[in-house]
């Protein structure tokens, strides 16, 4: 994928380039750009390839970006819902069921439908609520498959970070 990214990046250039002039002097500067870009792909490719080969890990320099990117946005828009605590309309789409709700596991929520009949103060307590506000998402550790926003001792919600940079609710705790 990023290949092929640096590819029409220097394709794109390229041809802007080529656009721009009428002369045959900016036609063969073209023509060295183009030769100049492809050396510069082969090295950055060849680059990648080494990274990833020393760390072990497949797609990183890919995908680890993007999933970070998505994750990070998730959680300002859980945080921004919790920190709210205006309604339960928005946040049931968050979670991933069943999730726990309470103090020390508290009660098990099996579906949407019954968290969205919860109490909203009851869910989203104050406490939690200015917990997860005043937390810094930007400090967030998204290495792991769990992150904790809010108070690590609680309050907090847990989320659950799945391949894909996908990120869901599974507890409340207080």
């Amino acid at each position: 994928m990023r290949k092929y990214q640096i590819f029409l990046a220097a394709a794109m250039l390229s041809m802007g380039l080529a656009a721009c002039g009428n002369k045959p002097e900016e036609t063969k500067t073209v023509e060295q750009t183009q030769e100049t870009s492809a050396v510069q792909e082969t090295e950055v490719t060849e680059s990648s390839e080494e990274t990833l080969e020393t760390t072990g890990e497949e797609d990183v320099l890919t995908d680890n970006i993007d999933d970070k990117a998505l994750i990070r946005s998730t959680i300002y828009a859980i945080q921004n819902e919790v920190a709210t605590g205006l309604t339960m309309n928005t946040l049931p789409f968050f979670c991933e069921y069943p999730i726990n709700v309470g103090p020390d596991g508290g009660k098990t929520v099996e579906n949407e439908e019954e968290l969205e009949t919860m109490d909203v103060d009851a869910v989203l307590t104050p406490e939690l609520r200015k917990a997860v506000e005043e937390c810094d998402v930007e400090s967030l550790d998204l290495t792991g498959d769990t992150i904790i926003l809010g108070n690590p001792e609680k309050p907090n919600v847990v989320l659950k970070v799945e391949d894909g940079g996908e990120v869901y609710i599974t507890e409340f705790n207080y």
